[in-house]
């Protein structure tokens, strides 16, 4: 504790040396006089600061309002100079665009027209060209006759239509004059395809003549023909359905399914001819002698010396009894099977096919064919109507 009176001492002589330790008046007497009116001079000073900053703002202040006020309408003149240059530029527009629309509708509806054209004269190529294809086909004349009325009809009208496209003024014109050539297309595609389609129908009734034919030629000689005949009535069966769709869409599944039944058919008489000339060690369907073949309605007389002779059909049939092989009698149907020097005859409805040397007499309507001689070709199918009379095979 000794050391604490010394130190007490020390700061209560530090302390009255300082300024302030003379009071209130010992301080003022401690600043100087010229600091104390400098400070005075300072703070007039700064009010005059004050004022003349405040001055200095408010002319800012009104330079700035000046400033955007010229600049407002500065850009007010730019933005209604820009708006008239804007609307004439569109105006201008406007006016080209009509102008241009209407050169290019004028170039289109041409370019129509053109088009049209063209599609006609492509119909008449295309007339032309059925027409050489009909020519070529084995028509019927008053068939061919027929669609050659029709497809010259239809030329006609076309030529009337390239006038009336050429003579059209206005898109309005146009189209009425094509919706006129769809319709009279649309009604020519029916008939041709119609009369395309009958042909074809033809086509197979006289292929599945030919059929029967073989079939009959087989059966003339014993063959057993009982497959082919179930074969030949499912194709009769689709020749029916093809008539039923000619001039449909339908009609071309039907043309296929008619064409497999046939390929099945003539397959099945390949193998029975192979079958059968294994055995005989013959030619079975060999053209060894004359042949007459023939379809009547009416009555027929046949006579002479032959291998075979099939008559099959509905009516009355007088043949010596000793010239039969067989007789027999199927679904309403009469079959004979003969050979031999005979003479038969017979009135009704009958298919007969002879082979040998003779003659056959028909009387009534319905077609032949005859093979005068082995070294002569078959004939085609010839109608007839009236009294017919045949000879075939070498006569002596």
């Amino acid at each position: 504790m000794g050391w604490l009176v010394p130190l007490l001492i020390l700061c209560i002589a530090a302390s009255a040396a300082q300024p302030w330790s003379k009071g209130m008046d010992g301080a003022e007497n401690a600043i100087p006089s010229s600091e104390v009116e400098n400070v005075d001079e300072r703070s007039g000073g700064f009010e005059s600061f004050k004022e003349n900053s405040t001055d200095v703002r408010k002319d800012i202040e009104e330079r700035v309002k000046e400033f955007r006020k010229l600049k407002r309408s500065e850009t007010k003149e730019k933005w209604e100079k820009a708006k008239e240059e804007y609307s004439e530029v569109s105006k201008n527009m406007r006016e080209w665009a009509k102008e241009k629309a209407g050169e290019m509708k004028e170039k289109a509806f041409e370019i129509r027209k053109q088009y049209y054209l063209t599609w006609v004269v492509m119909v008449e190529k295309w007339i032309e060209k059925l027409q050489a294809e009909i020519n070529e086909l084995s028509l019927a004349s008053d068939v061919k006759e027929e669609i050659a009325e029709r497809l010259a009809e239809t030329f006609e009208k076309l030529e009337e239509f390239k006038s009336e496209i050429n003579e059209s003024d206005s898109p309005e014109d146009l189209r009425g004059v094509v919706a006129e050539i769809r319709e009279v297309w649309k009604d020519l595609r029916y008939e041709l395809r119609a009369s395309v389609h009958s042909y074809a129908v033809e086509k197979f009734r006289h292929l599945y003549e030919r059929l029967e034919q073989v079939r009959d030629r087989l059966e003339a000689q014993s063959v057993d023909t009982s497959e082919l005949d179930v074969m030949l009535s499912d194709i009769n069966d689709t020749i029916g359905d093809l008539e039923k769709a000619v001039g449909t869409p339908e009609f071309e599944g039907k043309v296929k399914e008619a064409k497999d039944l046939f390929a099945e058919a003539f397959e099945k008489v390949k193998e029975i001819v192979r079958e059968r000339e294994e055995i005989l060690g013959a030619k079975v369907l060999g053209y060894e002698s004359g042949i007459a073949y023939a379809k009547v309605k009416g009555s027929f007389t046949l006579s002479g010396n032959f291998s075979h002779v099939l008559i099959k059909g509905e009516g009355n049939v007088i043949l010596p009894k000793e010239n039969i092989v067989t007789k027999v009698e199927r679904d309403g149907e009469l079959h004979i099977v003969a050979r031999g020097q005979l003479t038969a005859s017979g009135d009704g409805e009958f298919r007969i096919i002879a082979i040998g040397k003779g003659t056959l007499d028909l009387s009534g309507e319905g077609y032949y064919r005859v093979k005068l001689s082995p070294k002569e070709p078959m004939g085609n199918e010839t109608e007839f109507s009236g009294n017919e009379s045949l000879q075939f095979g070498v006569i002596e």
